[in-house]
């Protein structure tokens, strides 16, 4: 945590210096200044912004880091399990071979601001896939359509599987805005 976080954001995230981090929805909504959504229900800051999504978690929470019973094991609060997985998340989309960075969930850059980490990430096609599920049922032939989630299930299972070869982890909240995250050539 330390490491990631002695770097300042950069202007390029112009959204986070129009005071974005602790923002409440109704803030958001009656501030012309700022173009985005609070998103997200835990207690992380997730703020859906027009080019970037900023994840914001405060650099002053008390962690909890203990030992385990197991010899190289540590038990550590949810706020550092987190940054430790996007880290490694971050490293996997950065460097894994045979893994598509733009199939995985990943951060493109930690950075700190007002007190908080911020991870942000690129914004994707938010809510595609439960939009095709629910407004283009009536649009297909049952066949066609059947085949279609069949092959968006395959390739969730196949990223899925690259990951845990990569990293041995598997999300246990798993949505599939996370990991359906752009459209193919054929824009499905």
């Amino acid at each position: 945590l330390k490491s990631l976080s002695h770097k300042e954001c950069s202007q390029e995230y112009s959204d986070l210096f129009n005071d974005l981090i602790g923002k409440t929805k109704e803030e958001l909504n009656d501030n012309s200044n700022i173009n985005c959504i609070k998103a997200g229900k835990s207690q992380q800051k997730v703020y859906v912004c027009s080019q970037y999504v900023y994840k914001a978690q405060p650099l002053f929470v008390t962690r909890r880091i203990d030992s385990s019973e197991y010899e190289n094991d540590i038990k550590v609060d949810s706020f550092t399990m987190n940054v430790i997985m996007q880290s490694i998340m971050k490293s996997i989309g950065d460097q894994f071979q045979g893994l598509d960075s733009i199939n995985i969930e990943h951060p493109l850059d930690f950075c700190t601001r007002e007190n908080h980490l911020i991870m942000i990430y690129e914004k994707t096609n938010f809510g595609d896939f439960q939009k095709f599920l629910t407004d283009e049922a009536d649009n297909y032939n049952f066949t066609d359509y059947t085949n279609i989630i069949v092959d968006i299930l395959k390739k969730i299972f196949e990223v899925n599987d690259k990951l845990y070869d990569a990293c041995q982890f598997q999300h246990c909240d798993m949505k599939c805005m996370q990991i359906l995250l752009n459209k193919d050539n054929n824009d499905n």
